[in-house]
């Protein structure tokens, strides 16, 4: 059974490096940027704070700030400009001061996951927006919160749980449940960034 388990790990992260692949390239090939020094700024203060990490008391592991640049993306950019400071950000954490050095293929699959992620959630934001709100605002930005801390913790959730032989609800609920309040807390924060 472990090398079923295995194979779908290798099937799993092929196809999410495929689909960030197809990402990117799709949003690239309908490039545009309506502010390109907004764009330069939050591109090189995302690089600078690729690096840090939040520590919380009594949790195991360190958080990254990188989806705080992903939810303003969503807010004021377009989707090519948001997924090249994920982009950026990927490569920064792996590569600048790293904590430890980062194999290939997890840096493919990191930045795949949040890829595909970024690209889940600025789509929910803006059918929401659109179809549903007729605005942007708050509940658009909240749902897209929720849209990326469930594709971003469901994705490594599933790639834990098949590498380790775990249970994926059990990995879920134990590692990553007790983060959707800091998803929160960062779509606010962004929000008010935005304002």
């Amino acid at each position: 059974m472990s090398w079923v388990r295995s194979i779908g790990a290798h099937a799993f992260i092929v196809s999410m490096t495929l689909a960030g692949c197809i990402c990117f390239g799709f949003s690239f090939a309908h490039w545009q940027s309506s502010d390109p020094v907004k764009f330069v700024c939050y591109l090189i203060a995302a690089l600078l704070a690729s690096s840090l990490k939040v520590t919380l008391p009594g949790i195991q592991g360190t958080l990254s700030v990188n989806f705080l640049f992903t939810l303003l993306g969503i807010l004021e950019l377009s989707l090519p400009e948001t997924l090249l400071i994920v982009l950026a950000c990927t490569l920064g954490q792996a590569y600048w001061r790293p904590a430890k050095q980062v194999k290939v293929v997890q840096l493919a699959f990191n930045w795949a996951q949040l890829t595909v992620s970024s690209a889940i959630a600025y789509t929910a934001y803006k059918l929401v927006a659109h179809y549903v709100f007729h605005a942007t605002g708050p509940l658009a930005l909240l749902v897209a919160g929720i849209t990326l801390f469930a594709c971003n913790t469901a994705a490594m959730a599933l790639i834990i749980g098949l590498t380790e032989h775990k249970p994926f609800p059990k990995v879920w609920a134990d590692s990553y449940l007790w983060s959707f309040p800091y998803y929160m807390v960062g779509a606010a924060a962004a929000g008010l960034v935005h304002f």
